[in-house]
Parts: C-alpha cells; structure tokens; sequence
C-alpha cells in the first residue's frame, strides 16, 4: 500500500475517515476497480453499532496511488494519524506506505531565506503502528429497486429524497448547543416546508423549531428523528447540498457526491421511549 498526496489532502481523509470521533479506529482498504485503477474504501460500523460510515475515494483524489493485484486493507487509529501530520504545512507533498507492521507517512520541512528561496529540506518520517482489520466490509447493506434504496432486514424504502443547504443544516447543529441536545426531528409533510424540531423530545424540555432551506427531489413526505451522528457528519462535509433518503421513521441515508469521493451514514432512527413526546 503506497500513496502520495499533498498534506491538506491527507487531513481532509483521515477527517472523513474518523468523522470526528465517531471512527477513531478506521479501515481504509484499497483495491483494484473494474477500470484497472485504484480505488479506496471504507464501510465501517461505529463502535455501538448504530451509524455505518461509507467512503469512496476515487485515484483522482491522490497525486499518486498504486494499484495493488489484490485487496489491501489495514485498520489504523486515524485521530493519532490526523494530529501527527498536522506538523506538515499545507501543501507539503506527502508519501504514506506500509512497512512492516508499520504505518509510514514522510514529507519534508523546508528551509528559506529572506527572499523565498529554498536553502535546507529536512524530512520528517512518522512509524505508527495498524493492525489487520477482523472485518473489511465491501458493501453497503442497501438494495436499489427502481433507483430506491432499501435498507434492513425487512428492506424498507426510503422513497424520499431531499437536497438540504449545508450551512443551513450547520445553523441547526448551532442552534442545537444552545439546548444542548443531538436530538433532531425532520418532519416534512405533504406540499409543505421541512420542519426541524431542535431539543429533547419530553413535555418539559425546550425545543425550538427551524426551517432550512431545501429542495425535495423524489418522494412526497417523511417524519423522522435522528441523534448521535448528524452534527459530526456534517462538519467533515464541504458540498452546499446535502442528499437525504428517508422514510417516516426509518434510517436515513445522507451523503454527498463529489468527482473524486462519496462519503454519506446510514443513521438509524430514534425510537421514542414512553415518556417523550413527538
């Protein structure tokens, strides 16, 4: 396994990666596509078992990345990974391998003088350790059936499909401190404007309701509430508009497309106890 990419390109993998902290512990697998090029992948459970992360990387997203004969995969403690190469500048090359039982990632500090010009190039060269994944998932356990995708055991549809503005949805996760909460309700009805419910769902608790700007491209309704998972998801996200599949309490599936990634959770939905009010 070997790769290189510029520093800000690694950090913005490994964030993608860990989400946070929701997949400290993450497997990156890389293998050889149906096109003959390299591609990068990683499904991965969160250690409750509830949110499955899903990360695609295209070749186009590295400066360079070797084609491995058959599947390589490694599991590596990303956060540790994340802090140690944010000692590179921006925009430093770097070059990450595996050797032995170790985890490479080299690049070099350069020296300048007065006018800009390079005089010294120094390397620094961090060895962290990985393991060999017990599990490498290859594929995410939704079924499409007339472009809808399916989920779970009994393949519910998520037969909605919104666009949502992803800052909007960051002035929820805001507005969610102020309650101090993670419990976000989505209730969109028939012709009318999405609705989130912001704040714990007992008859005492504060709440307050928002209105983000959207965009419903398939279905007509769904009404939904969903915890641990949205605000971390959100802040390793970069794209204006957000995909949303959902269903009236089911998991959800919110992701975004680029050209070179597609990174997106498959969240379960909250269940509300006896005591809380939807």
């Amino acid at each position: 396994m070997k790769f290189k990419l510029k520093q800000e390109k690694l950090e913005e993998l490994l964030e993608k990666l860990s989400v946070v902290d929701m997949y400290p512990s993450s497997v990156i697998a890389i293998k050889k596509g149906d096109d003959g090029k390299a591609v990068m992948f990683s499904i991965q459970r969160e250690a409750s078992g509830r949110a499955l992360r899903y990360l695609k990387v295209n070749d186009t997203f590295f400066d360079e990345i070797e084609v491995p004969e058959k599947q390589e995969a490694i599991e590596i403690d990303a956060i540790k990974v994340l802090k140690a190469i944010k000692k590179f500048l921006p925009g430093t090359n770097l070059i990450v391998s595996v050797d032995g039982d170790k985890l490479v990632v080299t690049g070099l500090f350069e020296d300048k003088n007065e006018e800009g010009e390079v005089t010294n190039k120094r390397e620094l060269s961090h060895n962290l350790n990985y393991s060999e994944p017990a599990e490498v998932q290859t594929s995410l356990p939704i079924d499409f059936k007339d472009g809808i995708p399916h989920v779970g055991k009994n393949k519910v549809p998520l037969d909605t499909e919104i666009k949502i503005n992803l800052e909007d949805l960051k002035t929820a996760v805001e507005l969610a401190s102020v309650y101090d909460t993670e419990y976000f309700t989505f209730d969109l009805p028939k012709k009318q404007k999405l609705t989130m419910r912001i704040g714990a769902l007992r008859s005492f608790s504060e709440f307050c309701t928002y209105q983000p700007k959207f965009n419903i491209t398939a279905g007509e309704s769904f009404k939904s509430i969903y915890t641990y998972g949205i605000k971390q998801l959100l802040s390793v996200m970069r794209f204006n508009d957000i995909t949303m599949r959902a269903s009236n309490d089911t998991p959800c599936w919110i992701y975004e497309k680029a050209d070179d990634y597609t990174l997106g959770i498959l969240m379960p939905p909250h269940v509300p106890t006896e005591e809380e009010v939807v």
